[in-house]
């Protein structure tokens, strides 16, 4: 499978596996940037903004879709292992602007067709998780007051046995 693809700018010609790699890296990256991004917009307070996504990242973003970005804290990202057999986390060793010209010639036609509507998908995707977690937690603490009332009820009638 390993024939060379394509040369970036430093001349390296990468192969099919390398790009893989570079694609989940990059992929891997752009997911924890925007994941932090997420989290400094729920927070309050003074400080400059969490700084914007460039149009690549973006693009990355568009592509993986409805792929999840929030995951556990301190977890380690495995989205390409299934492609790759091996994950490595981490930033890669290779400069990420020999990567470019790679990513781009291969997502360029989606890039064009994308460029107007993704800002709306990413802030429509940023506000579903707050919506989804409020109704979570409304939903728990109902289950939670139903559950304190059984367990009153049930003491209830513990007492009334005992007086009897």
């Amino acid at each position: 499978m390993g024939g060379n693809l394509r040369k970036n700018s430093s001349g390296h010609a990468r192969n099919v596996d390398e790009i893989r790699k570079k694609w989940t890296t990059y992929m891997s990256e752009t997911k924890k940037k925007v994941a932090k991004q997420r989290r400094e917009l729920k927070k309050t307070g003074g400080g400059p903004p969490p700084a914007d996504l460039k149009p690549l990242e973006e693009s990355v973003i568009g592509i993986i879709g409805d792929t999840p970005i929030d995951g556990i804290p301190g977890g380690t990202d495995v989205g390409g292992e299934t492609e790759l057999g091996t994950a490595t986390p981490g930033p890669s060793n290779m400069s990420e602007s020999a990567d470019v010209p790679v990513v781009e010639a291969a997502l360029s036609p989606r890039l064009d067709h994308e460029q107007e509507s993704r800002s709306s998908r990413l802030s429509t995707r940023v506000k579903q998780p707050e919506d989804t977690y409020g109704a979570n937690i409304l939903r728990f603490q109902e289950e939670l007051v139903q559950i304190e009332r059984e367990k009153l009820n049930v003491q209830k009638e513990l007492l009334e046995i005992e007086r009897a």
